[in-house]
């Protein structure tokens, strides 16, 4: 097995550093990691992948090219010409991670503020205990905004808010968090299902009562599989899946879920309830408060399950 550490420069950027393998035994893996690589990077770049990947050896430096703008070149390459896209104008690779580094940090602590005034706002729009329906928004703000979305922040690794805390707290703290958001959405889908039959109304007839229900029984599919990461020891007896491929699985599906959780919130935004309470700025401002904690979790999400990167040194 040889190992051939590389940068990747993507659009003049260099901005990911990984430890690549090629198998002896396979005619071409290291191109396949190599679009698997710029596959997790489209996350960040827009990338065309139309083409083919073409490998090429220059003396001692040896790359790997798509489309021309994308490009492997092997750490050990002192020269600067020898990084074919690193232009005059590119970033250095510790430059971007910390631009990187300090802009997520600061967008995660703003999500937190955002999510909290989010919650708050609508809890004081729907003023609970009015009457039957003012909890529906009450605990499904608190189920997906608040519960959920801290549940995912737990393991930010730029602005937790449980940082200090150990790994295995943190997994606790987070499968408890989800296990909350389940009940209280599980509430608020009863509280609407009751209005609906105390008014005579046909239910699940709209877009954001259709993608509801999905969301909440995603919701509690999605925590039997934290379920089944969490106690490994046991549910391995029953899904046959490697812990880390297992752990990866509810990761992306928890990005699914929260996908869901956005659209629906947004929805909810268009419906009449809203629209007679909540104008203007106000409105936009929740708009852009449920598609900021949207980005957050997606960020969080790929960046851990992307490839693990190390500064480069020269």
């Amino acid at each position: 097995m040889k190992k051939l550490s590389a940068v990747v420069t993507v659009d003049a950027y260099t901005f990911q550093h990984i430890n690549l393998e090629q198998s002896t035994k396979s005619k071409s893996p290291l191109s396949v990691q190599i679009l698997y690589l710029v596959i997790l990077s489209t996350v960040h770049h827009k990338v065309d992948l139309e083409g083919c990947v073409t490998e090429s050896d220059s003396g001692s430096s040896k790359s790997l090219e798509v489309d021309t703008s994308v490009t492997v070149v092997p750490c050990g390459a002192q020269d600067e010409g020898e990084s074919l896209l690193l232009t005059s104008g590119s970033l250095t690779l510790e430059q971007n991670q910390q631009t990187s580094q300090f802009f997520f940090k600061n967008l995660v602590m703003a999500a937190h503020i955002a999510a909290l005034l989010f919650c708050a706002y609508i809890i004081y729009v729907a003023a609970p205990g009015t009457d039957l329906f003012s909890w529906h928004p009450t605990l499904m703000v608190l189920a997906y905004a608040a519960a959920m979305f801290e549940a995912v922040l737990v393991f930010s690794p730029h602005s937790s808010l449980v940082g200090s805390l150990s790994r295995q707290t943190k997994v606790t703290l987070h499968w408890s968090l989800a296990s909350l958001s389940a009940v209280l959405a599980l509430g608020g889908l009863a509280v609407i299902y009751q209005v609906k039959e105390n008014k005579q109304k046909v239910h699940f007839s709209t877009w954001h009562g259709l993608l509801g229900l999905i969301t909440v029984g995603y919701s509690f599919m999605q925590l039997f599989g934290g379920a089944a990461v969490k106690y490994y020891s046991f549910s391995s007896r029953f899904i046959k899946m490697r812990l880390a491929d297992l752990k990866m699985t509810h990761a992306v599906s928890g990005v699914a879920a929260f996908t869901l959780v956005s659209t629906t919130l947004m929805l909810a935004l268009y419906s009449n309830w809203v629209s007679d309470r909540i104008q203007d700025m106000a409105w936009y401002a929740c708009y852009m408060a449920v598609g900021w904690m949207a980005l957050v979790v997606m960020n969080q999400v790929t960046t851990a399950y992307a490839p693990r990167f190390k500064p480069r040194r020269h």
